[in-house]
């Protein structure tokens, strides 16, 4: 977002300072952990993928390449989806990594 104020008010602006280079994305693949559903599907990158209700409940690791995401599970791949979006990595793990699930 450009700064609303002129150039010659920004001068005067107490404790300024110019502002440092944008954070850049990673260079190579990234890893991420995603818990599958019950129904045997998860969400990574705005993309759903299915792997199978077998991997119901687990966490697995999910690389994210510029054209393709390889799902793992104990280091083995399971499946090689090709990317469709070309949204940013928000997240590293999912939010049921923290969340406390109700027993019971």
């Amino acid at each position: 977002v450009p700064c609303p104020l002129p150039l010659a008010e920004c001068v005067t602006l107490r404790n300024a300072r110019a502002a440092g280079a944008p954070p850049t994305s990673p260079a190579g693949p990234v890893t991420v952990q995603r818990v599958v559903c019950s129904r045997g599907h998860f969400q990574v990158v705005g993309q759903k993928i299915q792997v199978g209700r077998v991997h119901a409940r687990k966490i697995l690791d999910v690389t994210v390449d510029d054209t393709h995401i390889t799902v793992h599970d104990n280091g083995e791949p399971i499946r090689v989806v090709p990317r469709t979006t070309t949204q940013e990595i928000t997240r590293i793990k999912s939010q049921a990594h923290t969340k406390k699930r109700k027993i019971g």
